[in-house]
């Protein structure tokens, strides 16, 4: 192996370890509160090196974003592989999604509004994971999950409104996990599943109170 490919495999490890740190950061105090120093300091790092790998803080904040949409991808893949029931699934999706934006500053949200290639970024997502999340619930119609005479579109659009508005007045903070599922889960999911639909998703509630109890007692 080539001294300039052990130096290709040094430069893409300590990447990685800029992103996991400055997430971790980014997460837990905002992105504001945050300065390129303080994410040097924390990797006991000079600035000049961390500007050789990141120009600025708008692109370590989108190799951060990056890397977690990835990471996610991953976790569904594998949800997929394990299941093809498109409910289960959906409401897999929806828990992780929920279990992560617990652990975010709520700030964060807010903060990020300000680098204009970030939201660019999140724009081309949200379209994209919009289209998946309608090609999901038109399967779920398929398999008798949930009722065909509604617009998912709206639904949605609906949902992640929802969504943003728990991150803005900190619901997430407040409430557990099986509150805020039994409580969203049951008006979106419920209200357009069929009888069958119903009991699994009654079944998955029952479930995750089940396994936060027991996370509790530990």
């Amino acid at each position: 192996m080539s001294p300039h490919h052990h130096s290709e495999i040094n430069r893409h490890e300590i990447k990685e370890h800029i992103i996991d740190v400055a997430t971790k950061a980014f997460h837990s105090q905002g992105v504001k509160n945050v300065t390129m120093d303080d994410i040097a300091h924390a990797l006991t790092m000079s600035k000049r090196t961390l500007y050789q790998i990141f120009a600025d803080k708008e692109e370590l904040i989108l190799a951060c974003m990056q890397k977690h949409r990835n990471q996610m991808k991953r976790m569904l893949s594998e949800t997929f592989e394990e299941n093809n029931n498109v409910l289960e699934i959906l409401l897999k999706t929806f828990e992780i999604r929920l279990r992560f934006l617990q652990t975010i500053e709520p700030s964060f949200f807010e903060e990020i509004g300000k680098y204009p290639k970030v939201m660019q970024e999140i724009d081309r997502n949200s379209r994209s994971e919009e289209a998946e999340a309608l090609e999901f619930l038109q399967k779920g119609v398929e398999q008798g999950y949930f009722l065909p005479e509604l617009n998912y579109r709206i639904i949605y659009s609906q949902f992640c409104n929802q969504l943003k508005n728990w991150q803005a007045n900190e619901t997430l903070k407040h409430y557990s996990l099986p509150e805020i599922f039994a409580n969203t889960i049951l008006i979106y999911f419920r209200g357009c599943a069929t009888v069958k639909g119903v009991t699994l998703i009654d079944h998955f509630l029952h479930n995750l109170k089940e396994q936060m109890q027991v996370g509790a007692q530990r």
